[in-house]
């Protein structure tokens, strides 16, 4: 396979003190610090532009699946949770041994459909091998999912 297909180059530069801009294809999109525990911060961090990257590629690709067999979802959503190992390292704090790496994730996922929901586990079950995001947090941390399917 032609490795132009199979790899990805981005450019990312300083626009401020707070924030990178990320050009992406023909797209481009702000990234914040590389983390924040502060819920009043102006600009999405690093850490949480990764986790939503996560939740979109799991949301992504179930919907494609799911239209690609037929499989009518009327409603998708993931709500994503996650925990640094040590939240004082992840910030700098002079003297922290610990490692500031993601400890866990945990996604909940929410789907309504007419289908049975045996239906929609086995479609979850063919795609997520496929994620590459996913594979590669699972690599890094624990991951898992829970899935609600409802009418």
């Amino acid at each position: 396979m032609d490795e132009s297909n199979t790899s990805w180059t981005l450019r990312i530069r300083q626009d401020s003190d707070k924030e990178a801009l990320c050009f992406i294809r023909r797209h481009s999109l702000r990234i914040g610090p590389p983390l924040t525990f502060d819920s009043e911060e102006p600009s999405v961090s690093a850490l949480e532009t990764a986790l939503a990257a996560l939740g979109a590629e799991t949301v992504n690709g179930l919907g494609a699946l799911a239209r690609r067999r037929r499989k009518e979802i009327l409603a998708l959503e993931i709500v994503l949770q996650a925990q640094v190992e040590d939240p004082l390292a992840a910030l700098g704090v002079i003297g922290e041994s610990g490692s500031p790496a993601l400890e866990r994730i945990h996604m909940r996922g929410y789907v309504s459909t007419l289908h049975d929901p045996e239906e929609i586990l086995a479609l979850w079950e063919d795609l997520h091998p496929t994620l590459p995001l996913l594979a590669t947090f699972r690599r890094a941390c624990s991951v898992d999912i829970d899935w609600k399917i409802t009418l």
